[in-house]
């Protein structure tokens, strides 16, 4: 019987199929977005509310000083040109990802034409169920992951150019578009592993990869020199001020290699086969780490699982996802190292294998939370590392049709959940009365109703009135 639904599942399937079904997503995402009425919330009104410091500060330096986000300025950027379309409301403002990120699947889908004409890699973008909520939120992640995918296709051209031009003004493009998506997030830095590893280890291709390097070197040294850093001055020292924003978190990279090995699980599964004995090694491993990492309680997607899972068993669940996750992500690591260390072909695959293991290890930097929006930032570097292992069959729709079936529940709890986020919006309409409609005539850049309500606290204070929170 097992046999039978493999071979049923490996049956070939035409290329239509899998764009019907990438189509079918996107489709879904627009329309979940645009019929969502929830207001701004969660970091949305945070990052929307720095195009008001555009209006204020200029697009420049001036601008980079007093902005006050984690961040970097992409999103605001574009949200600031398309304002006159989307009047900084919704669903306009959250709509502009969705379209990114269609188009970023349009760009893998030639990309990967390119690369690996019979791989089915490309048509997971829409399927893979993380990138749903950074791309039906007006979130910071989406406009990076275009340019990332941007960068991919121009390199991708590059490197199958003849022509002295094409071979010398593409790299430096592809390279321009990756600087471009490091000032949108830079938890992309560690990315520049793929061009430096390619200069030292892939001979024929150094050149192309110099000028890449050399190209991406503009918008990240621009912006830095300004800020003094990665970050923005005003971050610098709220992180000098509270140490719990500095140091590492091992079990954050735990988690991340693990939704690292269920995104993987539903693009390319074989890709995750090894020899028994070196998944024996890597479940071993797997549960020391977890024990060794002591962590009291954890679940992933808690937005889902906790209207999913009946009530009483959430706290088994809770102490058992910490060691399955650690499992998964010694699983995940081990079966990264070992295709990338092949005898013939190491010198290729190891510059992509080490960009894309340190972008997911991204997290273990960022102590003070883990969010699945650091993970999804790596997603077209970890197809381009899956290609090889997906082909077209009726398993690789079928796995389509989970990753989208997931992503739009998440989604959706996101966006129609009577509890999700409320507490943000109620905070959010307190603080950036201007980006919710009937604004009170408070404009951008006058804060003026800020001191107002402090002036309101400390009154209420001296009289032993509670201030509504």
């Amino acid at each position: 019987m097992i046999h039978r639904i493999q071979a049923w599942l490996a049956q070939p399937t035409p290329r239509w199929s899998a764009v019907s079904v990438g189509g079918l997503g996107f489709a879904i995402a627009v329309v979940l977005t645009a019929m969502a009425q929830k207001p701004f919330f969660y970091d949305e009104p945070h990052y929307l509310n720095n195009v008001g410091y555009l209006h204020e500060h200029g697009l420049g330096r001036e601008f980079l000083l007093e902005y006050p986000g984690y961040a970097g300025p992409l999103s605001a950027y574009l949200q600031f040109f398309l304002e006159g379309v989307t009047k900084l409301q919704t669903p306009g403002a959250r709509l502009v990802n969705v379209f990114l990120w269609a188009a970023s699947f349009l760009l893998l889908l030639r990309f990967f034409r390119l690369r690996a004409p019979g791989s089915a890699a490309g048509f997971f973008l829409p399927a893979v169920p993380l990138l749903w909520p950074i791309g039906g939120l007006a979130l910071t992640e989406m406009p990076s992951l275009f340019f990332v995918c941007l960068a991919l296709l121009l390199q991708q051209q590059a490197l199958r150019a003849k022509k002295t031009l094409a071979t010398t003004s593409l790299p430096l493009l592809a390279g321009l578009c990756f600087g471009i998506a490091v000032i949108g997030r830079q938890t992309l830095l560690p990315a520049f592993l793929l061009p430096l590893g390619s200069i030292l280890f892939v001979r024929a291709d150094r050149r192309s990869w110099s000028l890449f390097f050399l190209g991406s070197l503009p918008p990240i040294v621009s912006v830095f020199l300004v800020w003094g850093g990665i970050y923005p001055p005003m971050i610098q020292g709220m992180r000098i001020l509270n140490d719990g924003l500095s140091g590492i978190a091992p079990f954050h990279g735990i988690l991340s290699y693990g939704y690292a090995f269920l995104v993987t699980l539903i693009i390319a599964p074989t890709y995750l086969h090894l020899p028994k004995w070196l998944g024996l090694v890597g479940v071993a491993l797997g549960l020391s780490a977890g024990y060794l990492l002591d962590i009291d309680s954890f679940l992933p997607m808690k937005s889902v699982l906790s209207n999913t899972l009946p009530a009483g068993t959430l706290g088994f669940a809770g102490t058992a996802f910490p060691y399955l996750l650690s499992v998964l992500a010694v699983w995940f690591v081990i079966a990264t190292a070992w295709r990338a260390l092949d005898r013939q072909k190491w010198r290729n695959r190891v510059p992509l294998a080490l960009a894309t293991g340190a972008l997911l290890g991204v997290p273990a930097m960022i102590p003070h939370v883990f969010s699945s929006r650091y993970v999804a930032i790596s997603i077209p570097l970890l197809l381009v590392l899956l290609c090889g292992h997906c082909t077209f069959n009726r398993g690789t729709v079928l796995r389509q049709l989970l990753g989208i079936f997931m992503g739009a529940t998440i989604l959706t709890t996101w966006l129609y959940g009577k509890d999700q986020g409320y507490a943000h919006i109620e905070y959010s309409q307190l603080h950036y009365p201007h980006l919710f409609p009937n604004p009170a005539e408070r404009e951008w850049g006058n804060d003026e109703w800020r001191r107002a309500l402090v002036h309101e606290e400390a009154a209420a204070e001296e009289v032993g009135t509670p201030v509504p929170e």
